[in-house]
């Protein structure tokens, strides 16, 4: 649409960018470090309240969040807007695919 306008401007196509912006879709991840049920304990510190729970490897930390009611930050749920970008004080993530 915004380039549509553009060319109708007399824009030269070469002079106008553009990007497209998606989340990718979420990759299996093998490891070494996987839990026998499939489950790993986190603890969440939303607004200096911290939670304790189990989550599903399957999850992101933002959905096993939101499962657990907590009032975690979020905007697209696809790790590309980064208002749900977390703090990892222990451990090590696995990550499926890196975005940024």
């Amino acid at each position: 649409m915004v380039k549509d306008v553009l060319t109708e401007h007399d824009i030269d196509e070469n002079r106008i960018h553009f990007e497209l912006f998606k989340a990718s879709k979420p990759a299996e991840i093998e490891s070494d470090a996987a839990v026998s049920n499939g489950k790993t304990k986190i603890t969440v510190t939303v607004d200096d309240e911290s939670t304790t729970f189990e989550m599903s490897q399957k999850q992101t930390i933002l959905e096993a969040a939101l499962d657990e009611d907590l009032d975690a930050p979020y905007s697209c749920q696809g790790g590309i807007c980064s208002s749900c970008l977390a703090r990892i004080t222990e451990a090590k993530p696995l990550c499926a695919k890196t975005i940024f």
